[in-house]
């Protein structure tokens, strides 16, 4: 029997693993013909819902909203003579699919309830929804906006189903902004990037019928913020910008039993999380991070409840939206292809837990010891700085990043086992971040650059 050559060993064995890769994700039944904004599960366990920029999922006209009801995709009869490019936001309400988007009738975005024919208008807005929720069985919005439904409500409106009201005192300023809503514990929690030292409320606030008030002090960098909260086993999750609660270092995602804030392991890298989905004892997070706990990540990953696992799969174009759909993960963005695969801007997630690639698992009390921040000074500076990282019991492994205030790296250098090292950055003026990784933990910390 001939043998191969080895260079075409080598490139069976590459074309196997890479298709064997790519099966992982499969497109989500023939996908859209552009760009899925927003994702959210039915009443019943066989639909889902999509918004977005297209006119067809998979050979069905589809006019900006479509379901999968699970043999067959399905109109919404939106129409719209045309997607716009806004975010649209879609949200359940006592299982009644409630919509912000452009509706075809007048043209221009509203929010908008599903009937059995087509849609009821609930109210027009003067700037744009950023999040529906919902909250003692009524209907919640928060925005950009001055007006909604001919009421003078600012930012935060409920709907008592016949008109809207303001919900206390939680006065957002207009350069800040509410992202997301979460009712738990019979009480509404509200997150985004806002401040009201008054109330003690920073980017996070908690309406109990009566009063706001806040769950700790929840900072990171420029103040930093919570895009996404979800209930996961039983207790609050939020996930973000930030690198403190009340004090104590976070990395970006944290949970909160109604009494104290807890990590999940190591969290994930600066770059942050932007959308959370959970199901059964699994929490995926995307965002712009490259590394969870300690492992790569090309900003897709899971949370078992003692481990942090990479979801492998590397897109080429953003993800705008992620659910769970039958326990598993389905992604929607402004992506046509991973791995190489070709997918229509929506894509489910098939492959087997053994393709995560996840953290050594370790006990609970190690998962939740105190994440060490880099000291540097001075800070700010002009860029001539000393930087004190705990590397006790590390010998040539810890890698040194600095980032900009996009996520992108700007500066790369390994650390040697000694305690003080001085960098010469020669960056703009501005915020960045500084991240140390070693096997053991990742430290971080703000740093401002100044230019005389």
């Amino acid at each position: 029997m001939k043998k191969l050559p080895q260079i075409v060993i080598g490139v069976l064995l590459l074309l196997f693993s890479a298709g064997t890769k790519s099966q992982a994700w499969q497109p989500f039944f023939g996908g859209a013909n552009g760009p899925v904004l927003a994702l959210e599960k039915g009443s019943d366990t066989s639909t889902l819902w999509l918004a977005g920029n297209f006119s067809q999922t998979g050979s069905t006209q589809g006019d900006c909203i479509a379901a999968w009801r699970g043999t067959q995709w399905v109109n919404s009869m939106l129409g719209a003579p045309f997607c716009s490019e806004f975010k649209p936001v879609l949200h359940l309400h006592q299982d009644t699919l409630y919509a912000y988007a452009n509706f075809g009738w007048d043209n221009r975005p509203m929010i908008a309830k599903k009937t059995n024919i087509g849609w009821d208008t609930i109210a027009l807005t003067d700037a744009p929804v950023t999040t529906l929720g919902s909250f003692n069985g009524q209907l919640l919005a928060a925005g950009d906006f001055t007006t909604i439904g001919g009421q003078a409500v600012q930012r935060l409106a409920l709907y008592d189903g016949f008109t809207w009201k303001s919900l206390g005192n939680l006065s957002i300023q207009s350069q800040e902004s509410i992202r997301a809503m979460v009712e738990y514990q019979n009480e509404l929690y509200v997150a985004g990037r806002f401040t009201l030292p008054n109330l003690g409320i920073y980017n996070l606030a908690k309406w109990d019928g009566n009063q706001w008030t806040g769950i700790g002090q929840i900072k990171g960098l420029n103040g930093g913020q919570i895009n996404a909260m979800e209930v996961y086993d039983e207790q609050l999750t939020i996930a973000g910008i930030f690198d403190s609660i009340s004090g104590k270092a976070f990395s970006n995602i944290a949970t909160w039993d109604g009494t104290t804030w807890k990590r999940l392991g190591e969290g994930v890298s600066f770059g942050g999380i932007d959308h959370l989905a959970a199901t059964g004892s699994r929490l995926f997070v995307t965002g712009l991070f490259d590394t969870a706990g300690v492992v790569s990540s090309n900003g897709i990953a899971t949370w078992n409840g003692e481990q942090w696992c990479s979801v492998p799969g590397k897109f080429n174009g953003s993800i705008e939206t992620i659910a769970t759909y039958q326990h598993q993960l389905v992604v929607g963005g402004r992506f046509t292809g991973i791995d190489g695969l070709p997918v229509n801007h929506i894509a489910i997630y098939q492959g087997a837990t053994a393709d995560y690639q996840c953290n050594p698992l370790t006990s609970v009390e190690q998962n939740f010891f105190p994440i060490p921040q880099v000291e540097v000074f001075p800070n700010p500076s002009n860029g001539e700085v000393t930087v004190n990282a705990d590397l006790r019991e590390v010998a040539n492994d810890a890698l040194l990043e600095v980032f900009n205030t996009q996520g992108q790296s700007v500066y790369v250098q390994r650390l040697k086992a000694r305690e003080e090292h001085r960098l010469q950055l020669h960056l703009f003026g501005g915020s960045y971040w500084i991240r140390v990784t070693t096997p053991k933990n990742i430290q971080h910390n703000a740093i401002q650059v100044i230019r005389w």
